[in-house]
C-alpha cells in the first residue's frame, strides 16, 4: 500500500510537472520556480556551452541505477544523450525527462524499434544524497526505458556537472547535451524547446548519412 502511494504521489508530481511545462514546450521564456531560478537562462545557456567545450566528458566513477560503478567502457560505441537533474525535482527534471521519452518514442515509430540500438541516454545526478541507485531506477521507471540514472559520490557529481557546466549541485538544467561514440560534443538541444525540437535534435545528429563515395556513385550509375 506505501508503494502503491509513493507512486501515485510521484505520477501526480509528474502530472503537475508536464501541466506547468506546458507553456514552456511554446515559449522557452516560460516563468520557473524560486528553486528553478538558478538554472541557466534559455537566452544565454547553450551560448555558453557552445563556447565553453567541455572540459572532461567522462562519467567515470559514477554510480548506475544497479549500483555498479560506471567506466567509460560502458558506452563504448555508443552516442549519447546526457541530461543533469534529480528525482525530486519538481517541474525541469520530470518534464524535461516527459519529453525526452515522447521524442524517442516518435523516433521509434519513424525509424524502427532498433533505431536507438546503438544509443545511450542518461540522467546525471545532481542531487546523490537523495538519489539512491534504487530511487533512480524507480523513478525513471515512469520513463523511456533507454534511460538510465547515473548517481553516487557528491564530489565526483560535483566535478561531472562542472565539466558540463551543468549547475550546482542541488540544482538541474534543461538542456540535453549530444555526444558521439567517443564522448565528444556534438550538439544541445534545451528540453523545454518541446519534443518536436529535441527529436529533430536528437535525429539530425545521431541519423546523420556519410555522403556516397565516388565507387558508389559509379555503382549506381552502371546500374
Amino acid at each position: 500500500i506505501k508503494k502503491d502511494y509513493t507512486m501515485n504521489k510521484l505520477s501526480q508530481k509528474i502530472a503537475v510537472g508536464l501541466l506547468s511545462g506546458a507553456a514552456a514546450f511554446s515559449n522557452v521564456n516560460a516563468e520557473t520556480t524560486e528553486h528553478d531560478h538558478h538554472t541557466m537562462s534559455e537566452s544565454n545557456g547553450a551560448q555558453i556551452i557552445q563556447n565553453s567545450p567541455i572540459q572532461n566528458p567522462s562519467l567515470a566513477g559514477t554510480i548506475n541505477e544497479d549500483g555498479k560503478i560506471v567506466t567509460d567502457a560502458d558506452f563504448e560505441g555508443q552516442k549519447r544523450l546526457i541530461f543533469f537533474g534529480f528525482t525530486h525535482c519538481p517541474n525541469i527534471c520530470p518534464t524535461g525527462m516527459a519529453t525526452i521519452s515522447a521524442a524517442l518514442r516518435n523516433i521509434e515509430k519513424k525509424h524502427g524499434a532498433d533505431s536507438l540500438d546503438d544509443l545511450t541516454v542518461l540522467l546525471v545526478s545532481t542531487d546523490p544524497a537523495r538519489d539512491t541507485p534504487a530511487q533512480m531506477k524507480e523513478w525513471l521507471g515512469y520513463f523511456h526505458d533507454k534511460i538510465i540514472g547515473l548517481t553516487g559520490d557528491e564530489d565526483i557529481l560535483k566535478e561531472k556537472a562542472e565539466n558540463y557546466r551543468a549547475n550546482k549541485i542541488g540544482h538541474h538544467s534543461p538542456y540535453l547535451y549530444i555526444m558521439d561514440e567517443q564522448g565528444a560534443y556534438m550538439d544541445i538541444v534545451s528540453t523545454q524547446k518541446g519534443v518536436e525540437a529535441v527529436e529533430n535534435k536528437i535525429e539530425e545528429n545521431i541519423f546523420k548519412t556519410a555522403p556516397k563515395s565516388e565507387h558508389d556513385h559509379h555503382m549506381h550509375h552502371d546500374m
